[in-house]
């Protein structure tokens, strides 16, 4: 087995759901710091970032990923345990196997190869790793990048290993990376009867002819590098606004945990049953644009 997939593996093993790193980190600052790497652990709020350095001068570069991953989801549609990595047919799976354990693994076996081979080496490498990236990404690389700032450090160049090849390694290399923008909507109703309909405001109504607007506008044409910009409505939630305070923000496809799914299949069905007994009721829209 190469160190890499022995790396990947270690890791993939380890349950990491945003923001639990797990001692992802540690494994990480370890190997590197036998080779002579740096390790700097800023911790923000529930988040573990780990910025780790080898050389001293000239131009900065930088390896960036995260250790955090999506949620398993049904565990029971898994055919291997997720936090387990097994090999199958020469593939590896597990959670965060492709999004990014094996692109850590990558870069810090590389790393080492590297470094062991030019110790001397112009310039200064280094890693900046999140556990924030999957969830809020909030208290991750955007608060690691404040951290530099304050200390003067400017990164000349950055490579991430995130999975970008669509059907053999490495066939298609990123310039960078679009990001996202996401918006709650409420349109507040007003009560009525299912027998009265002309007495009642349904938010339901209002929101249709509005979203058919925002899905029809042409934000742009893309790029070579980048297709058109979209607009991703994930899914809508109606709840009364005083008796049920709860704002669902999604921020990657696929984080949803059951408690919030359960929550809001429940909340569709009591709008489909009792839409108007309640004095007034709130659409809540969450928009995710493509990665």
């Amino acid at each position: 087995m190469s160190e890499t997939l022995k790396l990947t593996t270690e890791l993939v093993n380890k349950k990491t759901p945003t923001p639990d790193d797990n001692g992802c980190q540690k494994l990480i600052a370890d190997r590197l710091s036998k080779i002579g790497f740096t390790p700097k652990h800023l911790r923000f709020e529930d988040v573990d970032n780990l910025w780790i350095t080898h050389g001293s001068s000239g131009p900065l570069f930088v390896f960036a990923g995260h250790t955090d991953t999506v949620p398993v989801g049904p565990i029971e549609k898994w055919n291997t345990d997720p936090y387990k990595a097994e090999i199958k047919e020469g593939k590896l799976y597990g959670r965060g196997a492709a999004d990014m354990k094996s692109g850590i693994a990558a870069m810090v076996t590389a790393a080492e190869r590297y470094v062991q081979k030019n110790p001397d080496h112009n310039g200064t490498i280094a890693f900046l790793i999140t556990s924030d990236e999957e969830g809020p990404s909030i208290n991750g690389t955007t608060k690691v990048i404040n951290y530099l700032n304050e200390n003067k450090i400017k990164i000349d160049w950055c490579v991430l290993g995130e999975p970008s090849s669509n059907k053999k390694l490495a066939d298609i290399i990123r310039i960078g990376r679009r990001g996202s923008l996401n918006g709650i909507l409420k349109i507040n109703g007003i009560q009525g009867h299912v027998a009265y309909p002309e007495k009642a405001k349904n938010p339901i109504h209002e929101a249709a002819h509005f979203l058919n607007e925002l899905i029809s506008v042409k934000w742009d044409q893309g790029n070579d590098s980048f297709p058109p910009t979209s607009f991703e409505p994930f899914f809508l939630v109606f709840f009364p606004i005083k008796k049920i305070p709860l704002h669902v923000t999604i921020n990657q496809p696929g984080i949803l945990s059951h408690r919030k799914y359960f929550f809001c299949a429940a909340s569709l069905l009591l709008l489909a049953v009792k839409i108007f007994l309640f004095k007034s009721h709130t659409l809540v829209i969450v928009s995710l644009p493509s990665k």
